[in-house]
């Protein structure tokens, strides 16, 4: 029974529609415009809608990426480059915000500027590359940022800074290159922000270095952030490297010219009474160091001072010819021997190895 109700109720609606097509008898409307069968006219198709003419009797949306701005158009714009428009029967198009672009029309959306890149302005066909000094490592963005301090970067369109190398520093941001450690200074670290002064005993010449030197022996150097070391002056010396003072020399020695890594022996003629009296062997030694004398004494006096005026040793002889005296113990260097005897004395320089 429902079924015939439906069927009855269709026949009734398109006999309807049969009388109105029947009572309006325009057709082929012009293009931009389609037939009202209402009214039986004709009508442009409204904005957002076109019309390529003929027996159309409803206006067509104009779909996604494309526009009409005026009433019977006869086709739909796509949206230029720099826009998109997502929906259908769209009057305009929507400007890309900044951030984004087009290259293309007829597109539905926006892309987003890819990293190591920018774009400030709305409506853009293109981003803009990160100059040098600067980076991007997002998308969608309408500035770059600049480089941190303790680092660089050479090349436009990074998404990315370097870390200065070691050597080098930077204490400014948006830099394209780092700068060298000036002399006087180094760096031994990676991304650093600052050098760091040489400290007293040390010293740099040059630029872009990742450690200090030692200043070498027979110079000193009393001031950080030296780019020089000073030689040590005559009567005084430095047998290590890496020295902020130079040593006096002990009493009967000195030096003959500034720079000196030793003392030499000086002799007065008092100093040299018993000095052709004693023989010694050998000299450097590995350890037993020999004296001869061209008698026999009584008493023979001794002392043994190191390179810095230490006394090392002191010890007293009866009964002398021959003295051996064994220096296994004392470190490698110089030493002062001093001998006397009544009114007699000597002094002799003595290498160990």
């Amino acid at each position: 029974m429902k079924i015939i109700k439906s069927a009855l109720l269709f026949s009734a609606i398109l006999c309807l529609s049969n009388i109105i097509n029947a009572q309006c008898a325009l057709n082929n409307a012009p293009p931009g415009q389609y037939i009202d069968l209402t009214n039986c006219v004709y009508v442009d198709a409204p904005p957002g809608t076109y019309s390529p003419g003929g027996n159309i009797t409803a206006p067509i949306s104009c779909s996604a990426g494309t526009f009409s701005d005026v009433p019977g158009s006869t086709f739909c714009t796509s949206c230029p480059a720099g826009t998109s428009q997502a929906n259908i029967g769209s009057t305009s198009c929507d400007v890309c915000p900044p951030g984004t672009f087009n290259s293309t029309t007829g597109n539905i959306a926006c892309q987003d500027c890819p990293a190591g890149t920018s774009q400030a302005n709305a409506g853009s066909t293109s981003c803009d590359a990160c100059p040098p000094g600067t980076f991007n490592s997002t998308t969608r963005n309408i500035a770059c940022q600049d480089c941190p301090a303790g680092t660089s970067q050479a090349n436009a369109g990074s998404t990315s800074c370097v870390d200065c190398p070691p050597g080098t520093f930077n204490n400014t941001t948006g830099n394209e290159v780092c700068q060298d450690c000036p002399a006087g200074t180094s760096q031994a670290n990676a991304g650093s922000t600052s050098c760091i002064d040489c400290p007293p005993g040390t010293f740099n010449s040059t630029t872009r270095n990742v450690a200090c030197q030692d200043c070498p022996p027979g110079t000193f150097q009393s001031n950080s952030g030296s780019i020089v070391c000073n030689n040590c002056p005559i009567g005084t010396f430095t047998d290590q490297p890496g020295q902020i003072v130079c040593i006096n020399c002990p009493a009967g020695t000195t030096t003959s010219s500034e720079g000196a890594t030793s003392c030499d022996v000086t002799l007065s003629v008092t100093e040299n009474s018993f000095y052709d009296s004693i023989s010694y062997y050998p000299n450097p030694t590995n350890g037993i160091v020999t004296f001869n004398f061209n008698s026999s004494y009584k008493l023979i006096n001794l002392e043994i001072i190191d390179m810095s005026g230490r006394l090392i040793l002191s010890e007293k002889f009866e009964n002398v010819h021959t003295l051996n005296l064994d220096m296994n113990k004392f470190a490698a260097g110089k030493y002062i021997f001093k001998i006397w005897s009544d009114n007699e004395s000597a002094i002799f320089g003595v290498f160990k190895k």
